[in-house]
């Protein structure tokens, strides 16, 4: 297994050991690692141990387990920026009164940022023990290290998808102590110590029923873990080196004159040309690929090649006729070019068709007298 703790940049641990704990020997494997590394640390000179991101999300690490973790992050040597741990099935009230002892012992300079704990197993008894540590602490609300010009930040709190009670998550709130919080909003609350993230306010997204036993809970959905670990995971919003945005490729600029530009977005367009070889109105007919009939200025000088009543084009032609008639299955198909016959002015220009006209007319009122009469002679 690769390691899962490891040193940033910025001189910060990193544990990034999402879905890497799910047997006993792994997870055995991480404590011995983690206790180690805070033994060596405590005898020698005073040193805390700054962790950017402390990942153990969707493992299986059991009750006993999560006791002796806790046990550690105690000693005071430990200070961890953001504690992820959702989605473990064997985080549940036990844990989480664990979890608030923890945040009762912590100090200014060790106070978490953010602790996320959807998709566990607690209820609405271990929402109220996390909640009682953010009341006797007054600890929280501490200044953001990569932002010191804020006066305060409120712990940052993730617990959807659990089984708490939506009547105890409002009397929290109606405490104080703990304000409903969504991405958009201020971060500043005159007395609020920790921001429970929801998607709209009096939406909590909660279970019903009681937490299922941690053996029936299926196996999460495998997780690309390149890039977990860092600045700007899940839920991310107040990180101590800021968000992390993800640069755009550079592109070079091209400086080219205006005529050069057209010339250029002239050639990419394919133009068809039909032509009419004999009769009156013989002439070239552009016609685009969408079917529409274009009027083309054709310059003195530009090549073009014409064969007589066929499509022509000084290009390849956006479709293909083959000899034997088969037509490209992916190519629109076009009927071939059929010469047509020369213009004739409409019929109210030919003198002919006047004359029959007014005879028409001529006829259709002498038929209308001859009526009259008749009506005039039976009264």
């Amino acid at each position: 297994m690769a390691a899962v703790i490891t040193a940033g940049l910025n001189g910060k641990l990193c544990v990034s050991a999402r879905q890497k704990l799910r047997t006993p020997e792994a997870v055995e494997a991480f404590f011995n690692e983690f206790t180690q590394l805070l033994l060596e640390g405590s005898e020698g000179a005073e040193q805390t141990h700054v962790f950017d991101d402390f990942d153990i999300s969707q493992n299986l690490i059991t009750v006993e387990k999560f006791e002796e973790l806790f046990g550690l992050l105690s000693l005071g040597n430990v200070h961890i920026e953001r504690f992820r741990a959702f989605g473990c099935p064997y985080f549940d009230d036990c844990v989480a009164g664990m979890l608030g002892q923890w945040l009762q012992t912590v100090v200014p300079q060790s106070v978490p940022l953010e602790v996320h704990l959807s998709d566990c197993a607690i209820t609405s008894d271990g929402f109220l023990r996390i909640h009682e540590a953010f009341e006797v602490n007054d600890s929280f609300g501490a200044a953001d290290p990569g932002q010191p010009h804020r006066k305060v930040l409120p712990l940052y709190l993730r617990l959807e998808r659990n089984y708490i009670a939506n009547e105890t998550i409002q009397e929290a709130l109606e405490a104080g102590v703990m304000f409903a919080w969504r991405k958009g909003d201020s971060l500043q609350h005159p007395t609020g110590k920790c921001r429970l993230v929801c998607v709209a306010h009096g939406q909590w997204q909660q279970k019903a029923g009681d937490p299922p036993a941690p053996e029936h809970v299926p196996a999460p959905r495998p997780a690309d873990l390149q890039g977990i670990g860092g600045a700007g995971g899940k839920g991310a919003l107040t990180v101590a080196q800021g968000p992390t945005v993800r640069a755009s490729p550079t592109r070079p600029f091209l400086v080219r004159p205006p005529v050069q530009m057209l010339q250029e977005r002239a050639l990419k367009r394919p133009r068809l040309m039909q032509v009419v070889t004999g009769g009156q109105g013989a002439r070239p007919l552009p016609v685009g690929p969408r079917g529409g009939v274009h009027f083309q200025r054709v310059f003195p000088g530009q090549p073009f090649a014409v064969r007589p009543g066929h499509q022509v084009l000084s290009r390849p032609p956006s479709h293909q006729v083959r000899p034997q008639g088969q037509v490209r299955p992916h190519v629109h198909f076009r009927p071939p070019f059929r010469p047509q016959t020369p213009n004739r002015p409409p019929a109210q220009f030919r003198p002919q068709a006047v004359q029959q006209q007014a005879q028409l007319q001529q006829q259709a009122q002498l038929q209308q007298q001859a009526q009259l009469q008749q009506q005039a002679q039976l009264q």
